[in-house]
């Protein structure tokens, strides 16, 4: 079952009544963005919950986020901004849903007094992928080819593999890009696109080339999802508890220990890439770019995943002094 929760008139279930144990309940509202990203993102949650939660009646609702005056039309390349996650966190306090379901790479609408990072699931496949109109990698695409990417981050990726490319700016659904790459628009001959969007739709397949994210780091956070629920909501967080990963959850730490030390915006030129390993340890891989891909900010670092986020703002602290700020606030490549 689904419903609205839109901005400034939220309309929301009433709580769902309480039954067996203490606390326990029938039923959860969980909320999530409006774009279809997001409520695909936010199904596959919810289907886990059920295989392997008690026996709770979820019910999805779409949460609308407020725009600011004046700011236009809402980029649908990112469903899941500031904005979004300011609406989702505001309803959970407002004790009009139970969890919020969103995806970690764009904002995030912690730490907020009251509300507590419940679950962090398997994280999806987290790395970019290239598609073309018959070429194999982007190595191989001719001189001066048009590629389509969706981030200022792969842009600068594409002019740093291939500093002969055209980067093309494309916005909205990642099936979207496989139609417009498909007719040929804008001269595109290739697009560069997160994997994660892809294999929500079952479009993987397209994929001809898989960026190494330890090369090419993707967006930070990408392929995660977070689960935020009230703090002192108790039956809330152990309805979630059983989907939370804790190899995950340790990355999503360290990347976002990284960007918020860095002062990144959600688009800034900035990949980061961490991996938690069986042994207890985390290895944490960053790239800042300038918005043309000449330079680069690398690093890494590695320590206790206990101390993720220690490790991603320590390191944040290295490469802003080796001048990440300055490429950070270059102005972005033009259309």
């Amino acid at each position: 079952m689904s419903g609205q929760c839109q901005s400034g008139t939220h309309v929301a279930w009433p709580a769902p009544p309480e039954f067996g144990g203490i606390g326990m309940r029938k039923a959860m509202r969980v909320a999530t963005g409006d774009s279809q990203a997001a409520l695909l993102r936010a199904r596959a949650v919810v289907s886990a919950l059920e295989r392997t939660g008690p026996a709770v009646e979820f019910h999805l609702l779409t949460v609308r986020a407020r725009r600011p005056v004046g700011s236009g039309r809402a980029d649908p390349a990112q469903p899941d901004g500031r904005e979004a996650a300011a609406e989702l966190a505001g309803a959970l306090l407002n004790d009009e849903v139970d969890m919020a379901i969103l995806g970690a790479c764009r904002a995030s609408p912690l730490p907020v007094r009251g509300l507590t990072l419940a679950a962090v699931p398997r994280r999806a496949d987290p790395r970019d992928v290239f598609i073309s109109r018959g070429w194999k990698t982007l190595d191989t695409l001719p001189a001066g080819s048009r590629v389509g990417a969706s981030s200022s981050l792969r842009c600068s990726q594409v002019l740093r593999m291939r500093p002969d490319a055209t980067p093309v700016p494309v916005r909205g659904p990642a099936d979207s890009h496989l139609r417009r790459l498909a007719r040929g628009d804008d001269g595109l001959a290739a697009i560069v696109v997160e994997a994660a969007r892809l294999a929500q739709k079952g479009l993987l397949g397209h994929a001809a080339e898989a960026l190494p994210p330890e090369r090419y780091p993707p967006a930070w956070g990408q392929g995660t999802v977070m689960v935020l629920a009230r703090a002192e909501d108790r039956a809330a967080r152990e309805t979630v508890g059983g989907i939370d990963d804790a190899a995950t959850r340790a990355a999503w730490e360290a990347e976002a220990g990284l960007a918020e030390a860095l002062g990144a915006a959600p688009d800034s030129p900035v990949g980061a890439f961490a991996r938690a390993r069986a042994d207890g340890s985390l290895h944490l891989t960053v790239a800042v770019y300038s918005p043309d891909g000449a330079e680069e900010v690398r690093g890494e670092a590695s320590g206790a995943a206990r101390s993720a986020r220690d490790i991603g703002a320590r390191l944040a602290d290295r490469l802003l002094a080796r001048g990440a700020m300055e490429l950070m606030a270059q102005t972005a490549v033009p259309a």
